[in-house]
């Protein structure tokens, strides 16, 4: 049930960097890398099955990520993970399990946000954008602070800041609209003013 991670840089090939013990014994294991721009891996995890659960262990940091358990088994129909990975990406994590059952969960939250001025909107959930003001450096706060949390009808694949309104867009798939077959695949757009919350939408290319 045992880790363990080893250098494979240089003299050091083979010497223990980190070692840990996240389950009893351990039925599968992934990886997930993302490399940085700036050099190195923004993220670099390793999922590990058994004991009925999924854990996330943080290969940079060399700790478990003990709050990103994921529990999987119920108490009727134990099973044995037989296959788990990470989407490219590592936005979500999908393993089976030998009683014949799925699962998938969200894993991170893409990088996705907007600035307009003083302006800034990221995403904070799958469905969710947060806005706020930068003033500084820091975000403003007080009586004047404004802070809002706008729910989306669908996970957003674009968002976008104005001076009055938040833009959340999603790509339309053929797939998934057999109307619009013939029209080419297009793109949604809701936007939301920020004063009020009302709410518009929009279809690009326009019918």
């Amino acid at each position: 049930g045992q880790v363990v991670v080893t250098s494979t840089s240089g003299d050091e090939i083979g010497q223990e960097i980190f070692k840990c013990k996240p389950a009893s014994s351990l039925d599968a294991l992934s990886l997930c890398s993302i490399p940085s721009k700036a050099g190195g891996f923004s993220v670099l995890w390793a999922a590990v099955a058994g004991d009925g659960c999924i854990k996330i262990i943080d290969l940079r940091d060399c700790r478990e990520e003990t709050e990103s358990t994921i529990n999987y088994e119920d108490d009727d129909e134990p099973g044995v993970v037989s296959g788990l990975t990470f989407s490219r990406g590592g936005q979500t994590i999908t393993f089976n399990v030998s009683t014949g059952c799925v699962y998938s969960y969200l894993a991170r939250l893409p990088l996705m946000f907007e600035a307009r001025g003083n302006t800034v909107a990221w995403l904070s959930s799958l469905r969710e954008i947060t806005v706020t003001e930068i003033v500084d450096g820091k975000s403003r706060s007080g009586k004047n602070a404004e802070k809002v949390k706008i729910e989306c009808e669908v996970e957003p694949a674009v968002i976008g800041a104005g001076p009055r309104h938040i833009a959340a867009g999603t790509v339309l798939s053929l797939l998934a609209l057999p109307i619009l077959a013939g029209q080419g695949a297009g793109r949604r757009v809701y936007y939301h003013s920020r004063r009020d919350g009302e709410k518009t939408e929009k279809e690009y290319p326009a019918k």
